[in-house]
């Protein structure tokens, strides 16, 4: 049986007030694992943790689609410290940018930047929740496969028959312990022990 997930793909990555720095939330990769790393491995992972990978994501769809391009609209809550900020939001969007670039090894012509003080469309602006979620870059691509939605899918292995039955010789005075394993191309999936 194939099992299909299908989530958002929130395109905004958060900073915190006057920071430009990546926060922990994120999964940061190496480069190594980023090579490793398959959008489909997300497959049991709430939506909360995919959205963790924004970015592994976004370098991942940007390496299958090397003719793709994104811009990394860097942004600020135009509030206190942050008002009229453009440095700051520039910052933000070079982090991001470093980041692709560092880890993914996607070239940074493909990443145009931009930074604005509010996004285009930014949550209420007078709210504490609205201020926190305008600190943020908005990862935009004309080209869909860049922030599609996140698909996943996963093959659940079902036994026919679903019960196994095993008989063990009581009788044979050799026969001190024994030990079943079922076992698949990933491992063991079952394992009983006896004396």
């Amino acid at each position: 049986i194939v099992a299909d997930a299908l989530r958002p793909l929130l395109n905004y990555v958060f900073f915190d007030h006057q920071s430009a720095v990546l926060d922990t939330r994120y999964v940061a990769l190496s480069p190594e694992l980023a090579r490793q790393f398959r959008v489909n491995d997300l497959h049991r992972a709430g939506t909360m943790r995919i959205y963790y990978h924004v970015l592994n994501i976004v370098g991942r769809r940007l390496t299958d689609h090397p003719a793709a391009t994104i811009t990394l609209v860097g942004c600020n809550s135009n509030t206190a410290e942050e008002r009229d900020n453009l440095p700051l939001s520039l910052l933000r969007a070079l982090a991001v940018r470093r980041y692709l670039a560092t880890v993914w090894h996607i070239d940074t012509a493909r990443m145009r930047l931009e930074s604005r003080n509010l996004p285009e469309h930014p949550s209420y602006p007078t709210d504490s929740d609205g201020i926190v979620e305008n600190r943020r870059v908005e990862i935009q691509s004309t080209d869909w496969d860049i922030l599609a939605p996140v698909e996943t899918e996963e093959i659940v292995q079902r036994f026919e028959p679903d019960t196994v039955h095993c008989v063990i010789p009581e009788s044979d005075p050799g026969v001190r312990s024994w030990t079943i394993s079922i076992r698949d191309s990933s491992g063991v999936v079952y394992r009983k022990r006896g004396n």
